[in-house]
């Protein structure tokens, strides 16, 4: 098996925590994109949006906590893939670079 193919096997051996809440992402640009993440894992997650970002592109993403008593999540990340779906919404692949806080 090749070494690239063992990669793509480890990360997907990260479980995958299914969230369905409200992020966001700032880009190097300035902009802020919102968008649902979709799920989480411990090497990336995926978000679904109205606004498309470009492969390559690297973002910081928030995700804030449901209660005052446990810390949001913020991190780097670089946007692996974009995947056009239905009504003009793009699933956002993005893996995570430096875990921020």
């Amino acid at each position: 098996m090749s070494d690239k193919r063992m990669d793509f096997d480890e990360k997907r051996s990260f479980r995958r925590m299914f969230l369905g809440t409200q992020a966001e992402c700032l880009c190097g640009d300035g902009r802020i994109l919102h968008g649902v993440c979709e799920n989480l894992s411990a090497s990336g997650l995926l978000l679904d949006s109205d606004a498309t970002m470009t492969a390559g592109m690297e973002v910081e993403v928030r995700i804030p906590s449901p209660t005052p008593h446990m810390a949001g999540f913020h991190a780097r990340a670089r946007v692996l893939r974009v995947d056009s779906g239905q009504q003009k919404r793009y699933r956002i692949a993005l893996e995570i670079t430096e875990v921020l806080d």
